[in-house]
């Protein structure tokens, strides 16, 4: 069994094999299997007798006559049967008692079906407790709803952690408020779902179950880290950060700027899927990049306030990794920890950067495509206005020519006799204006 602690978690673990170990002879045999017996549920009792029989036993070939009237570790963590007076997840609350998993409350057909994969699992199967500080506990542990948030928050991250890989793993967990101390505290059991290839090109399950203690000092950290109420912290800034720069104009980051961005745009290669800060096709730009972000955070006060939140929130959770480390014994937290969230964060920086610049560049473009086409428009507006210029003008010229060939054809035939009579009229009036003036 291995045991880690800290200012305020302590997390037990520890694990039976399918069988016991080909050295285990005799009464240590029989003690083997029926303790496999207890936490595989092979023996499973539903209503939960636990040690009911095992006091009165002299042997352990008589305590394992009576497995068939043994409890089992799920009925123990559920606190059902005759657990069911142990504290407030004993039972007194009906919300405190059952199992529960990664989507919640384990119960019906879903509850059945987990017993009997546990009970016919060639897995090893791990079991522990994860239990803070009394104080801590009742502020973040209150009851099993901050336990189920406490686990689903946390515990394939951990699992993560280790040589085992959360998605083949199968979990349960139950929260329990000690009735004697009134420490509340989570128990919990996992084994793996599924065989997985292994050196010689089969498939078996994990032979091992010791936890290296570099995983369980990494957990505990990260338990801590829960427990100490600002495990967000770091994240919520830096969204915050990220959200501003996804969100700012050419306008806001200065003109300069803006020219830099859009000049890394155009250098930048071309890469297949979501491409990043880390891309290897990007190396050779991140000095370029870095150059970018240290100016953004220097000259730009919006993102300089923001940066200089998340650097402040980092120096806080390094100081908890300190805290952290120093109450360990025999083991301690990943020492690059830090250096990785830092890393990160440049990363992320150095991601936004990328953003910004494509984002400037195509709205450049965008805007420059905008231009074109409104002097297209423009000039198109004036080709038409033109057209139709020319257009009257040679509709006033084919009507003029029209009326004068129409004018000459009149003058031709009528138009001629009528200015002839007119012109007679005219002549016989001179005629009697040159009598009267010799009168």
């Amino acid at each position: 069994m291995a045991q880690t602690s800290s200012a305020n978690v302590v997390m037990l673990l520890a694990f039976t094999r399918p069988a016991p170990p080909a050295g285990v002879k005799g009464q240590q045999r029989l003690a083997y299997m029926e303790e496999r017996a207890w936490f595989s549920g092979d023996h499973i009792d539903y209503a939960g007798r636990m040690g009911k029989y095992a006091d009165k036993a002299e042997s352990h070939d008589e305590i394992f006559a009576q497995v068939p009237s043994h409890g089992n570790f799920m009925d123990y963590v559920s606190r059902q049967g005759t657990f069911a007076g142990k504290g407030e997840g004993g039972g007194h609350a009906p919300s405190g008692t059952g199992v529960f998993g990664r989507q919640g409350a384990i119960e019906g057909k879903a509850l059945d079906a987990l017993r009997e994969e546990l009970k016919s699992t060639k897995s090893i199967i791990w079991h522990g407790v994860i239990s803070p500080r009394k104080e801590v506990g009742d502020r973040l542990l209150a009851n099993k709803e901050a336990a189920m948030q406490f686990m689903e928050a946390n515990f394939d991250r951990f699992l993560n952690m280790t040589h085992l890989k959360a998605k083949n793993v199968e979990w349960y967990a139950g929260w329990h408020d000690d009735s004697s101390s009134g420490i509340k505290h989570i128990q919990f059991a996992f084994w793996e779902k599924a065989p997985h290839p292994n050196a010689k090109g089969g498939m078996s399950y994990t032979r091992f179950g010791c936890v290296k203690k570099q995983a369980l000092a990494d957990g505990l950290e990260q338990f801590e880290e829960y427990f100490s109420g600002h495990q967000h912290d770091v994240h919520i800034v830096r969204d915050n950060l990220s959200k501003y720069l996804k969100q700012a104009s050419p306008k806001e980051v200065k003109r300069d700027i803006a020219n830099d961005l859009i000049a890394l745009a155009k250098v930048l290669p071309n890469v297949r899927g979501h491409a990043g800060y880390n891309h290897p096709d990007y190396a050779p730009y991140r000095k370029q990049i870095d150059a970018i972000a240290l100016k953004l955070v220097r000259d730009v006060p919006a993102v300089r306030e923001r940066y200089q939140a998340v650097m402040e929130r980092v120096a806080e959770r390094e100081a908890r990794h300190k805290a952290v480390a120093e109450n360990m014994k025999n083991m301690q937290p990943s020492a690059d920890k830090m250096d990785k969230l830092r890393a990160d964060i440049r990363a992320r920086l150095g991601n936004s950067v990328i953003g910004m610049a494509k984002r400037f560049a195509y709205d450049e473009k965008t805007v420059e495509w905008a231009k074109y086409r409104e002097e297209q428009d423009y000039l198109r507006q004036n080709a038409l206005k033109r057209r139709a210029r020319q257009q009257q003008e040679r509709m006033r010229n084919k009507n003029f020519k029209r009326m004068s060939r129409m004018f000459d054809a009149w003058y031709a035939s009528e138009g001629r006799e009528v200015l002839d009579y007119y012109e007679e009229i005219e002549s016989i009036q001179t005629s009697w204006k040159d009598r009267s003036t010799f009168k």
